[in-house]
């Protein structure tokens, strides 16, 4: 991966800041001034940074006044990433993150294709169960490109969870999201502690940072839970969001799978194309060299 320009460390700093909520709608920015003491850099270089944030929607300049983070647009929600602990703390339950696994791997030919990498090549690959109130919500399996974040397997995911570590420290630009009805294996039910004939929603997303993949996580949601934007650390999808239901297994699948889309649809407010069969779109051709 090509090491990131100077004018682009700045618009990362300030859009981490934006996307993990840390500047909210409104928020003034630091100064030209402030930026410049702070990275070191030209005023003309932190100057180019803010003019490309304007141009992007994510803040406005007010001559004399300063910049400020940009009011949401209505199709910006779909570029916001949540974090599943505080969503559960909020409504006043206890969180916890329980890491089952944390390697570097050979990456499956599948998971090289949808990061961009080659087959066989070493990528990043842990699994987590997220629980509130020590109940099971969801099962966490998820892939990361050790180019875009070398430093994955240092952190402490029993202290902050995959999915919002990545939200802090890697600004994405575009989401994908597919979302099928499914059965879980024998291993997921027992992980999730429900039986093996319960049927699941499984969300697949993968994220990008200047046309690089990030990040390619499944993450499986028992039918009980209830669907208030719980996603793999992260919720609502992104301008390829699209609710593609997976032609159930069996009949007896068919009213929850119906019942379960709905509330997806309304949570999510994504269009649901009925007899599609949710399977991820053909992946790109490797961005990496």
């Amino acid at each position: 991966m090509e090491p990131t320009a100077l004018y682009q460390q700045v618009e990362d700093y300030i859009v981490r800041h934006i996307q993990d909520g840390s500047w909210p709608p409104g928020h003034r920015l630091p100064s030209e001034h402030e930026l410049v003491s702070r990275f070191g850099m030209s005023r003309m270089t932190v100057n180019r940074a803010l003019r490309d944030l304007v141009q992007q929607g994510r803040i406005v300049r007010v001559a004399g006044v300063g910049s400020f983070v940009a009011e949401d647009k209505p199709q910006s929600t779909l570029l916001h990433i949540a974090s599943i602990a505080r969503e559960v703390r909020q409504r006043g339950h206890d969180y916890r993150c329980a890491l089952l696994s944390a390697d570097r791997v050979a990456a499956p030919g599948d998971i090289a294709a949808w990061l961009g990498l080659r087959s066989g090549q070493s990528v990043f690959h842990s699994v987590c169960l997220h629980l509130e109130n020590e109940v099971p919500v969801q099962l966490e399996d998820r892939y990361v490109n050790p180019q875009v974040v070398p430093d994955f397997l240092d952190q402490d995911f029993r202290v902050v969870p995959p999915g919002e570590y990545l939200v802090q420290n890697v600004p994405f630009d575009e989401i994908e999201h597919v979302v099928d009805a499914v059965l879980p294996t024998p291993e997921q039910a027992n992980r999730l502690q429900i039986d093996a004939a319960e049927p699941c929603l499984m969300l697949t997303r993968r994220t990008w940072t200047r046309t690089t993949p990030v990040t390619m996580v499944r993450c499986l949601h028992p039918s009980e839970v209830r669907l208030r934007g719980l996603g793999g650390g992260e919720c609502c999808p992104g301008p390829r969001g699209l609710l593609r239901p997976q032609r159930p297994l069996h009949l007896g699948l068919e009213p929850l799978a119906g019942d379960l889309f709905g509330r997806f649809s309304q949570v999510f407010g994504m269009e649901m194309i009925a007899g599609h069969i949710g399977q991820m779109p053909e992946p790109r051709k490797s961005c990496m060299t």
